[in-house]
């Protein structure tokens, strides 16, 4: 057992310093060197990082590789996956993380097998939930670094839902031991000796390689060593099954430690470049609640009106689905996602988001087609993506209410479409013919291109409508039917003028009366009654239990002297507050809004030894938009900010006015607990150490109290909260920007080593105008919030036909007790793999209630029924309409079943 084991490797990070092609250039180099040395024996073995999409980058460029690389990958000796991509863990959801090894453990399979160890090398923090999804695909081992203990450094990680991996706290980057053979055996003794003091029995993990690094002949220098401990090749599978033994120590939870002996955890990533967060989790949102449920209750159905000739063949449906995913993915690297890279690699990012979601938005339209619930052939004009209506004063447009969440619900519903300049939206009814508020608000007109498949493009004068309006009772996963009156003209507006009025109607007012608009500074739905203060901040009041909270929603801007990586404030840093301009209130039949106009002047930035803002000024203007939907329990807040100052941060402040000694963000699946800090972070003082940053990640929401009491802001790709002790309770702050004008820097006070190149990233100063979604909720138990916060991340959604009707009112899956988190195609195509989740920190008892008639089988995540140690696992029954589907689920656990419709059980028949 005394031996060093020896696994070389690369780690590759896709883009960085570097945009994706500068590095593949490099990568293709590399990995012709690498099979060399494999052939020639140079080289027993080599770990190509632990993700496939590599491969994919190299056999891109070298295709005639392909057999070359499957047969040392069957042979054991080329050691790839198991992710496609080395994600970050902490910005990317559950569901993300699944598609990962899912894509990763089909790419290798293609190549011969897989690496069987959770290979997470180099990602900024790890989840709690992390070894339920590796054991989900069958692996039992994990090798992590930065976040985890470094005087744990092999322990039995344990998830919330009591799934445990046998796991290894390794450094990835060790090039310096054995990469130059002289001097090689004093360093290794060296190596060794700092090994013994974390693990005196061994064996001790050498992971010789490090960022892009080609490998060096390692049979010569492993002879020339000593051999006392024995130095010997390896692979990451059997070191990990070496170093597990009886008794190991058990660790729980997130591995977010500050850290230590240049294992940095760099949390200020949560926050630098939201516009790739935001994108990033519109995307994921789209792809998980609207288009994969889409795509697989279309490959069940039956084409409506037999229009099957018109509509996409499943495989175009899931092929288009597969590539919004894999576009997706691409850019959960560390380095992507996070924004720690070039202007150029975020400006790539970017766009990776932005094709996932208009790959998700077009296999939505086409998959709903097949449902009956929008046009066979989707006609847009070329400036815009909204549905364009051909329709007419005196005919009906009939719109399609989706509810993503698997429960009955209502809310608000936007949406967007073009009509013929001569037509004004006039009333909005449900299928019962009962009048819905409405609100639709008039933009401006427009000669342009109307283009679709089945006709030659022609041009219209259009004019474009925001339409909202307020439902409820939409069925679980379902969807209700309304029509939209269209009668003559636009009043006050003129018809052929480009550059329209907002004028907003209602539902019988006339059309300029039905919103007022004056500068009052209170409005009120049946449960909130919201004002502004006198310094811009809101006070809300609870009509259900009279509690009064006030100085919410404070704008709050500080220095930053950081990088990409890490906040760092000034020596002398200097806070400032937006202070209130203007108010001014509107009243509709669908919501009250006050919209909140603020400004300061900021400084331009630091000064030139970064120890302070600026003396030199530069406006900064926000406004704050705050919604209140009738019959909604959601406060909305929009925040939009313009300004060009550099070097700062900004943050939305939440007096809660709760005492309580911790606070709660939800994760990808896991509510996670932690400490209300007490005082600020100390500085490190030793070389290779970071502060603790004072903040924490969260998914949907961040929150304070208990049930009664309860303060909770939902939050959309705002990633970075914290929570600090005050004189009135705990207050809540959610990063709104962190703007920084280097990749790495050097002299940080936060963090006592360089973590990337001195790169300028003026991009990163998120100059320009900016724009921010939130909501806020009181009172709420743990159902009630975790429903409310799911339901926030996936909106009511509308579907807009012309002149005919969509299908009946229908409902879809329904789950009590838990949440849906996965309504999709089976990878394999046999039929769907639905999932739930119970994201709280307390077991319950859920209920799944299906809309067909179907064989159901209990599965594990990668969709397989092997599985040692869950009974549950390839238990198989069928199940008639409205039988239900019953299971415990532990805290934070996910149970997966592939649910087989029967054949003349359509589920477009209500």
């Amino acid at each position: 057992m005394s031996r060093v084991e020896v696994v070389t490797h690369v780690h590759w990070d896709r883009e960085w310093y570097r945009t994706f092609d500068g590095f593949r250039a490099r990568l293709v180099e590399l990995v012709d060197a690498v099979l060399d040395q494999l052939e020639s024996g140079q080289l027993p073995t080599f770990l190509l990082d632990g993700q496939t999409s590599v491969v994919d980058d190299y056999l891109a460029v070298r295709p005639d590789q392909r057999a070359r690389i499957a047969a040392h990958v069957a042979e054991g000796r080329l050691r790839i996956g198991p992710w496609f991509v080395l994600a970050d863990m902490t910005l990317v959801s559950t569901e993300a993380l699944i598609r990962n090894l899912a894509r990763g453990a089909r790419c290798a399979a293609q190549l011969g097998g897989r690496t069987e160890v959770g290979y997470c090398p180099d990602m900024f923090g790890h989840p709690p939930e992390l070894p339920s999804l590796l054991a989900g695909f069958g692996i039992t081992h994990a090798l992590v670094w930065r976040g985890a203990d470094p005087a744990v450094p092999v322990f039995r990680w344990r998830a919330p839902d009591g799934t445990e991996v046998i796991t290894l706290r390794s450094r990835y980057y060790e090039p310096a031991v054995l990469w130059e053979p002289q001097g090689a055996a004093a360093r290794l003794s060296d190596w060794l000796a700092a090994r013994r003091a974390e693990l005196p029995e061994g064996p001790w993990l050498l992971l010789n390689g490090g960022d892009h690094l080609a490998p060096r002949d390692l049979s010569d220098r492993l002879a020339a060593l000593p051999q006392d401990p024995p130095v010997v090749p390896s692979t990451l599978e059997a070191h990990l099954a070496a170093v597990e033994r009886p008794g190991l120590p058990v660790v729980s939870g997130a591995l977010r430690q500050p850290g230590v002996g240049g294992a940095f955890l760099l949390a200020g990533v949560l926050s630098v470049r939201p516009e790739l967060k935001q994108a990033n989790a519109a995307a994921q949102a789209l792809l998980e609640g609207l288009a994969e449920p889409l795509v697989a209750r279309a490959l069940t159905a039956t084409a409506p009106g037999g229009a099957a000739a018109e509509l996409p063949e499943d495989q175009t449906l899931v092929g288009l689905l597969d590539a919004a995913w894999e576009q997706l993915l691409l850019g959960h690297p560390h380095d992507s996602v996070c924004g720690c890279a070039t202007d150029e690699v975020a400006a790539d990012t970017l766009r990776r988001y932005r094709r996932a979601l208009e790959l998700g938005t077009q296999v939505t339209e086409r998959a709903a087609a097949r449902l009956g619930l929008a046009p066979a052939h989707r006609t847009v004009t070329t400036a815009t993506p909204a549905p364009t209506i051909t329709a007419t004063p005196g005919d009906r447009v009939h719109l399609a209410v989706y509810n993503p969440v698997a429960r009955a619900g209502g809310g608000e519903v936007r949406v967007e479409v073009h009509l013929d300049a001569a037509a004004r939206p006039v009333r909005l009814r449900d299928a019962a013919g009962t009048e819905l508020p409405l609100e639709a608000v008039v933009g401006s007109t427009s000669h342009d291109m109307v283009t679709d498949i089945a006709t030659p493009p022609r041009w219209g004068h259009l004019r474009r409508w925001q339409l909202r309006t307020v439902v409820d009772g939409v069925p679980p996963s379902g969807w209700s039917c309304l029509t939209l009156d269209l009668e003559q003209g636009v009043a006050g507006v003129d018809p052929a003028t480009d550059d329209g009025a907002a004028v907003v109607a209602g539902t019988v007012a006339p059309l300029d009366d039905a919103v007022t608009r004056d500068d009052g500074r209170h409005i009120a739905n049946a449960r909130f009654e919201v004002e502004v203060e006198a310094a811009g901040t809101l006070a809300v009041r609870d009509r259900r239990t009279g509690r009064r909270r006030s100085g919410l929603a404070r704008l709050v801007d500080g220095g930053e002297r950081g990088d990409t990586y890490n906040h760092d404030p000034p020596l002398e840093d200097e806070q400032l507050t937006l202070d209130l301009v203007a108010v001014t209130r509107q009243r509709g039949p669908v919501a009250e809004e006050l919209q909140v106009d603020l400004a300061a002047d900021l400084p331009a930035g630091l000064t030139a030894d970064r120890d302070r803002r600026s003396t030199a000024r530069v406006p900064c203007t926000a406004r704050l938009v705050v919604r209140l939907v009738h019959g909604s329990d959601t406060i909305g807040l929009e925040v939009q900010v313009d300004t060009v100052a550099q070097d700062h941060r900004l943050r939305l402040h939440l007096p809660t006015g709760v005492e309580a000694a911790d606070f709660v963000t939800d994760g990808g699946t896991a509510w996670q607990v932690h400490p209300v800090p007490t005082g600020l972070p100390s500085l490190p003082e030793v070389a290779g150490a970071e502060s603790d940053p004072g903040t924490q990640p969260a998914h949907r929401f961040v929150a304070v109290g208990r049930d009664g009491e309860r303060l909770a802001a939902l939050v959309s790709g705002l990633h970075e909260v914290a929570a600090t002790e005050t004189p009135r309770g705990v207050e809540l702050a959610v990063t709104l920007l962190r703007a920084v004008g280097r990749l790495g820097y050097h002299d940080l006070r936060t963090r006592t080593m360089g973590a990337g190149p001195p790169v300028a990233t003026p991009q990163a100063q998120s100059p320009g105008t900016r724009r921010f979604r939130l909501g806020l909720r009181m009172g709420d138990d743990d159902a009630a919030l975790t429903a409310a916060a799911w339901a926030w991340r996936t909106p009511l959604h509308a579907f807009v036909l012309s002149t005919s009707p969509p299908q009946a009112e229908q409902r879809g899956i329904e789950v009590e007790g838990a949440q849906l988190s996965a309504w999709k195609p089976a990878d394999d195509g046999d039929g769907w793999i639905v999932r739930i989740a119970n994201p709280t920190p307390r077991p319950v008892s859920a209920a799944v209630h299906l809309p067909i008639a179907a064989q159901v089988v209990r599965v594990r995540l990668d969709e397989s029924v092997a599985c040692r140690q869950d009974a549950a696992i390839g238990q198989s029954r069928c199940l008639v309409p409205g039988e239900a589907l019953r299971t415990d689920l532990a805290p934070s656990e996910l149970a997966s079943w592939r649910i087989r419709p029967r054949v003349g059980t359509a589920i477009n028949r209500p």
